[in-house]
């Protein structure tokens, strides 16, 4: 097995056309933009000689539910939406057109696309994920009021977490 580095964003390199039997893809929508998507999608296209799955969480379905119906969650839910304001690649609309962008790059047969809620355990763990993506964010950007937006009701939304503000996310698998 040898590893090799390669910006999807970049032209294909000859020796990988037509080379792989299977590619395995994960959570690009933390990468691309909805404009680079298509291009994105043709080069896959050009790397396999039969099969790619790719799934991706679908942002668009994200809530925050109750595991208790005295739980609170309005904190955590503005802090989502706060973030998906600031940069489109926290609200990829392309991942629900995933199939129709595939049929269009040239994958044209049997494209099986599986939609359904994540596992209660995995849409908690994207949950925590994404308070740490919070965090992170507001630490490094140079944006001192987006710091303070989202400094001020992160540990509030860790607190509703705690005590039973449950996340609820749609996963998308494709294979073709």
């Amino acid at each position: 097995m040898t590893f090799r580095l390669w910006d999807i964003k970049e032209e294909v390199p000859e020796d990988l056309v037509d080379v792989f039997d299977i590619v395995n893809l994960r959570f690009f929508s933390f990468v691309l933009l909805n404009e680079e998507v298509s291009r994105v999608v043709e080069k896959l296209f050009k790397l396999l000689t039969t099969y790619v799955q790719w799934g991706e969480p679908d942002f668009a379905t994200v809530r925050v539910d109750k595991a208790r119906p005295d739980s609170k969650k309005e904190t955590t839910e503005a802090l989502m939406k706060l973030l998906i304001v600031q940069d489109p690649r926290l609200n990829p609309s392309w991942v629900i057109e995933l199939p129709k962008t595939s049929t269009a790059a040239g994958f044209e047969v049997d494209i099986e696309t599986d939609i359904r809620d994540a596992e209660p355990w995995l849409a908690f763990m994207f949950h925590k994920c994404g308070l740490i993506k919070h965090e992170l964010i507001a630490r490094k950007t140079k944006n001192e009021k987006m710091a303070q937006e989202l400094g001020r009701p992160l540990p509030l939304a860790v607190e509703e977490t705690r005590k039973g503000a449950v996340p609820g996310i749609a996963i998308i698998d494709e294979r073709t």
